[in-house]
């Protein structure tokens, strides 16, 4: 995997979580928006179907690699 495909898996983990945990909310504390990434990060790599791992969960493709 070049440092590209890295980029272009990280720019689409940042868009994803946006999009899923930021945008509309209003966080007042710190410790607000670390939780919810806290809490996405396991979500985003165990529970979420990716569509460019053909719809698998990431732990899954790892397994099947």
């Amino acid at each position: 995997m070049t440092s590209l495909d890295v980029k272009v898996f990280i720019e689409s983990f940042f868009h994803s979580m946006k999009w899923e945990i930021v945008h509309g909310q209003t966080f007042t504390q710190d410790d607000e928006i670390e939780s919810a990434v806290r809490d996405y990060i396991p979500f985003y790599n165990g529970s979420r179907l990716h569509s460019s791992l053909n719809y698998v969960l990431p732990a899954t493709y790892e397994q099947l690699a």
